[in-house]
């Protein structure tokens, strides 16, 4: 959680939802695993289902400090190479980084029948592509509009 702190003062909203998705996936750890207490008899409880679930904590853990990794080194690259060198003003970058289309079109194309992601899945999306939320929004809005414009161009 120190990293998770460190990334706040640098990303807010980046920071946050990654806050959000730790307490979503430890949530529903623990749902799955009282259910299962729940389902089978107290007695018959051994020490496995402890290390099962601390290791899917001990996964969750792992998935959070990997993509702080991803959105740090992303943050540091464009620190150093954001700024235009002829008049000292912060360069916007239009491109995504291919690996972060690369995972956004797939789950288009996985999806094709109904390329709307719901909130849950958005978020998913946003942090494992080291993007915000509102870009994969309106990388998702662009790719419909265009994929909807390329079909109109066939049926012409």
């Amino acid at each position: 959680m120190k990293k998770l702190k460190e990334l706040e003062k640098t990303d807010l909203e980046k920071s946050r939802q990654l806050m959000e998705f730790y307490q979503y996936q430890i949530t529903f750890v623990e749902k799955h695993h009282k259910e299962k207490l729940e389902s089978s008899t107290a007695c018959s409880m051994d020490s496995n289902g402890m290390d099962d679930i601390e290791g899917q904590f001990l996964q969750i853990i792992n998935q959070v400090l990997e993509r702080i990794q991803v959105i740090q080194d992303d943050s540091q690259a464009r620190s150093e190479g954001g700024l235009d060198s002829c008049c000292g003003e912060a360069r916007k970058t239009r491109l995504l980084p291919k690996r972060s289309v690369k995972i956004l079109d797939g789950w288009f194309t996985d999806n094709i029948s109904n390329p709307y992601p719901s909130r849950d899945q958005t978020i998913r999306l946003a942090l494992d592509c080291g993007l915000t939320v509102e870009q994969v929004r309106k990388w998702f809005a662009n790719k419909r509009n265009r994929s909807r414009n390329n079909r109109n161009q066939y049926f012409k």
